[in-house]
């Protein structure tokens, strides 16, 4: 759940007036209490793994380009219509995760540019929908990452080998955590699922945070942001 003002939507729509080479603008969406990030877009790791970009900073280092900008949260976006419409909108296979990262790299692969507009604000309420580690929410989120790595050729990359070796590290975690198997059940679901989908090129270099190895994308995982470069 996303809620801004009027002040805030029009901030968001700007850039796309501006800039015609925008496909895409990320708004600033900050926790409850409005002093600290809960995301300003997204950013990638080389393994095509989405994570909240400069989640848990405090409101006044929301400017700055690092890390890497890939594109909006679906929760606080704003998209040229032509861009939305070239790319053919939002992927129905993912029903609650990673559907706005998706839309995001094939808008970057598309060859539209994404931009963040500190100035619209609003206040995420996060996981107030399915709920926080709910079993519902991991077995989608394990989906839309399996989804994810078949639909991009991860695997079939040189950073494969890191790739697979992260996911059996999370799945593994998340199995001593929860004593059940809804995240490995939701990429098995998620892989085969990707079948018949239409099989995209890698993105560019400017969509991807490089910066952010092997250890660091373990953090973020578990939801530690200290390794996530300046």
């Amino acid at each position: 759940m996303w809620t801004a003002g009027p002040s805030s939507s029009n901030g968001l729509v700007a850039p796309l007036e501006e800039d015609p080479s925008l496909g895409s603008v990320a708004a600033l969406s900050l926790q409850p209490g409005e002093q600290t990030i809960d995301s300003i877009g997204m950013t990638a790791d080389p393994t095509l793994a989405a994570f909240q970009r400069r989640h848990g900073r405090p409101i006044a280092e929301a400017p700055g380009e690092r890390p890497v900008l890939a594109g909006p949260a679906g929760a606080a976006a704003a998209y040229r219509r032509a861009a939305w419409e070239q790319v053919g909108g939002l992927e129905e296979a993912l029903v609650a995760y990673m559907e706005d990262f998706d839309l995001a790299l094939r808008l970057r692969c598309a060859g539209w540019r994404t931009t963040a507009a500190t100035a619209a604000a609003g206040i995420h309420l996060g996981s107030a929908t399915y709920g926080h580690r709910s079993p519902w929410q991991r077995r989608q989120g394990g989906f839309a990452r399996a989804f994810m790595l078949r639909r991009y050729g991860v695997l079939k990359r040189r950073i494969g080998v890191r790739a697979l070796a992260t996911e059996v590290l999370v799945v593994a975690g998340d199995v001593a955590l929860s004593r059940d198997l809804m995240a490995l059940r939701g990429r098995i679901e998620g892989w085969r699922a990707a079948r018949g989908a239409a099989r995209m090129p890698w993105p560019p270099a400017q969509a991807i945070e490089r910066g952010i190895g092997f250890r660091a994308s373990l953090d973020l995982r578990r939801g530690v942001y200290s390794r996530v470069p300046n």
